[in-house]
Protein backbone atom coordinates (compact mmCIF):
# COMPACT_ATOMS: atom_id res chain seq x y z
CA UNK A 1 0.00 0.00 0.00
CA UNK A 2 1.36 3.39 -1.03
CA UNK A 3 0.84 6.20 1.46
CA UNK A 4 1.56 9.86 0.82
CA UNK A 5 2.05 12.08 3.86
CA UNK A 6 1.63 15.87 3.63
CA UNK A 7 1.53 18.23 6.54
CA UNK A 8 -0.98 21.05 6.21
CA UNK A 9 1.70 23.76 5.61
CA UNK A 10 3.54 21.70 2.99
CA UNK A 11 0.29 20.88 1.19
CA UNK A 12 -0.64 24.58 1.22
CA UNK A 13 2.76 25.53 -0.24
CA UNK A 14 2.50 22.82 -2.90
CA UNK A 15 -0.96 24.00 -3.98
CA UNK A 16 0.13 27.66 -4.08
CA UNK A 17 3.23 26.78 -6.08
CA UNK A 18 1.17 24.83 -8.58
CA UNK A 19 -1.49 27.52 -8.94
CA UNK A 20 0.96 30.39 -9.11
CA UNK A 21 3.12 28.59 -11.65
CA UNK A 22 0.11 27.75 -13.82
CA UNK A 23 -1.13 31.33 -13.85
CA UNK A 24 2.11 33.21 -13.92
CA UNK A 25 3.81 31.19 -16.65
CA UNK A 26 7.21 32.27 -17.92
CA UNK A 27 8.63 35.77 -17.58
CA UNK A 28 6.72 38.54 -19.36
CA UNK A 29 9.10 38.91 -22.33
CA UNK A 30 8.91 35.19 -23.12
CA UNK A 31 5.15 34.97 -23.66
CA UNK A 32 5.41 31.27 -24.42
CA UNK A 33 2.48 29.65 -26.26
CA UNK A 34 1.69 27.38 -23.28
CA UNK A 35 1.00 30.41 -21.09
CA UNK A 36 -2.57 30.84 -19.85
CA UNK A 37 -4.31 34.18 -20.28
CA UNK A 38 -4.90 36.09 -17.06
CA UNK A 39 -6.53 39.50 -16.49
CA UNK A 40 -3.04 40.91 -15.83
CA UNK A 41 -1.98 40.11 -19.40
CA UNK A 42 -4.03 43.05 -20.68
CA UNK A 43 -1.43 45.41 -19.18
CA UNK A 44 1.19 44.04 -21.56
CA UNK A 45 -0.82 44.79 -24.71
CA UNK A 46 -1.70 48.41 -23.84
CA UNK A 47 0.51 50.85 -25.78
CA UNK A 48 2.76 52.58 -23.27
CA UNK A 49 4.23 55.55 -25.15
CA UNK A 50 7.81 54.65 -24.25
CA UNK A 51 10.54 56.54 -26.01
CA UNK A 52 14.27 56.92 -25.66
CA UNK A 53 15.29 60.54 -26.26
CA UNK A 54 18.66 61.34 -27.78
CA UNK A 55 20.80 63.36 -25.34
CA UNK A 56 22.18 66.35 -27.29
CA UNK A 57 24.24 67.93 -24.50
CA UNK A 58 26.71 67.03 -23.04
CA UNK A 59 28.70 65.92 -26.06
CA UNK A 60 32.07 64.23 -26.31
CA UNK A 61 33.74 67.69 -26.26
CA UNK A 62 31.92 68.96 -23.16
CA UNK A 63 33.84 69.91 -20.03
CA UNK A 64 31.84 70.73 -16.92
CA UNK A 65 33.34 72.70 -14.04
CA UNK A 66 32.36 71.50 -10.55
CA UNK A 67 30.11 73.92 -8.65
CA UNK A 68 28.80 75.74 -11.76
CA UNK A 69 25.34 75.61 -13.31
CA UNK A 70 25.16 73.22 -16.24
CA UNK A 71 22.42 72.16 -18.66
CA UNK A 72 21.59 68.73 -20.07
CA UNK A 73 19.45 68.75 -23.21
CA UNK A 74 17.70 66.03 -25.17
CA UNK A 75 15.65 65.78 -28.35
CA UNK A 76 12.00 65.69 -27.33
CA UNK A 77 10.37 66.21 -30.74
CA UNK A 78 9.28 62.56 -31.03
CA UNK A 79 7.96 62.30 -27.46
CA UNK A 80 4.54 60.58 -27.31
CA UNK A 81 1.58 62.79 -26.39
CA UNK A 82 0.93 60.68 -23.29
CA UNK A 83 4.18 59.07 -22.15
CA UNK A 84 3.99 56.37 -19.50
CA UNK A 85 6.14 58.52 -17.20
CA UNK A 86 6.49 62.24 -18.05
CA UNK A 87 8.85 62.96 -15.11
CA UNK A 88 12.57 62.42 -15.44
CA UNK A 89 15.61 61.74 -13.30
CA UNK A 90 19.18 62.48 -14.34
CA UNK A 91 22.01 60.35 -12.98
CA UNK A 92 25.76 60.87 -13.17
CA UNK A 93 27.96 57.91 -13.90
CA UNK A 94 31.35 57.09 -15.33
CA UNK A 95 32.95 54.48 -17.51
CA UNK A 96 36.14 52.56 -16.88
CA UNK A 97 38.14 51.14 -19.76
CA UNK A 98 37.25 47.51 -20.37
CA UNK A 99 34.11 47.56 -18.20
CA UNK A 100 30.45 47.63 -19.19
CA UNK A 101 29.44 49.09 -15.79
CA UNK A 102 28.11 52.65 -15.92
CA UNK A 103 28.78 53.28 -12.19
CA UNK A 104 25.58 55.32 -11.85
CA UNK A 105 25.13 57.32 -8.66
CA UNK A 106 21.50 56.45 -7.97
CA UNK A 107 21.75 57.73 -4.38
CA UNK A 108 22.48 61.31 -5.51
CA UNK A 109 20.59 62.21 -8.72
CA UNK A 110 21.78 65.36 -10.50
CA UNK A 111 18.13 66.34 -11.02
CA UNK A 112 14.81 64.63 -10.34
CA UNK A 113 11.09 65.02 -10.99
CA UNK A 114 11.55 67.37 -13.96
CA UNK A 115 9.26 67.53 -17.00
CA UNK A 116 10.69 65.48 -19.88
CA UNK A 117 8.64 67.53 -22.38
CA UNK A 118 10.84 70.59 -21.73
CA UNK A 119 13.86 69.00 -23.40
CA UNK A 120 16.35 70.32 -20.85
CA UNK A 121 17.20 70.47 -17.16
CA UNK A 122 19.55 72.86 -15.34
CA UNK A 123 21.39 71.98 -12.13
CA UNK A 124 24.63 72.60 -10.25
CA UNK A 125 27.51 70.38 -11.36
CA UNK A 126 28.84 68.33 -8.45
CA UNK A 127 32.46 68.65 -7.40
CA UNK A 128 33.84 65.19 -8.08
CA UNK A 129 37.05 63.37 -8.91
CA UNK A 130 38.21 64.59 -12.32
CA UNK A 131 37.61 62.02 -15.06
CA UNK A 132 37.50 61.89 -18.84
CA UNK A 133 34.80 59.26 -18.95
CA UNK A 134 31.73 60.73 -17.22
CA UNK A 135 28.25 60.10 -18.57
CA UNK A 136 24.73 61.20 -17.69
CA UNK A 137 21.77 58.89 -17.98
CA UNK A 138 18.29 60.25 -18.51
CA UNK A 139 15.77 58.06 -16.71
CA UNK A 140 12.03 58.49 -16.78
CA UNK A 141 10.06 56.95 -19.57
CA UNK A 142 13.16 55.15 -20.79
CA UNK A 143 16.85 55.36 -20.01
CA UNK A 144 19.33 56.95 -22.36
CA UNK A 145 23.03 57.59 -21.98
CA UNK A 146 25.05 60.60 -23.11
CA UNK A 147 28.42 60.45 -24.82
CA UNK A 148 31.39 60.56 -22.42
CA UNK A 149 32.57 63.98 -21.25
CA UNK A 150 34.90 65.53 -18.63
CA UNK A 151 34.32 67.18 -15.27
CA UNK A 152 37.01 69.42 -13.75
CA UNK A 153 37.06 71.11 -10.37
Amino acid sequence: MLFCYFTLPSLFIAVLSFCYGALAGPCMPCQASNRRYTPWDRRITIPRGVYSPNITNPTGRTVWIGGTDVVVTWDHDDMPAKPANPKGTLLLGYLDDGSEDEHLDVEHPLAADFDLKKGFVTFKCPEVVEREQYIVVLVGNSGNRSPTFKIKN
